[in-house]
């Protein structure tokens, strides 16, 4: 089972790794979400010193500074390939 946990937010964060915690024996994908680049960096970080907590982790923050239409469809095509599997 897949255990997709979208992150926003600090708060988003302990509760998805708290539940990834719980859950594993199971895949759990953590996707960040924050708009703010420098949480979403540090929120990654985070995330890479713990070994195993998360499977995959996906970053759909804006890190290469374009419009907001072009990145909302490179936001959806990352959404539509991660959901595909």
């Amino acid at each position: 089972m897949k255990n997709y946990y979208f992150i926003s937010s600090p708060l988003h964060f302990f509760i998805a790794s708290n539940l990834a915690i719980e859950n594993q024996g199971q895949e759990n994908i953590a996707v960040i979400v924050s708009k703010n680049l420098d949480l979403a960096k540090s929120f990654t970080l985070a995330i890479e010193q713990v070994k195993g907590l998360f499977q995959e982790t996906v970053s759909l923050a804006n890190d290469k500074g374009l419009g907001k239409i072009q990145h909302r469809r490179e936001v959806m095509k990352r959404i539509d390939v991660l959901f595909a599997s």
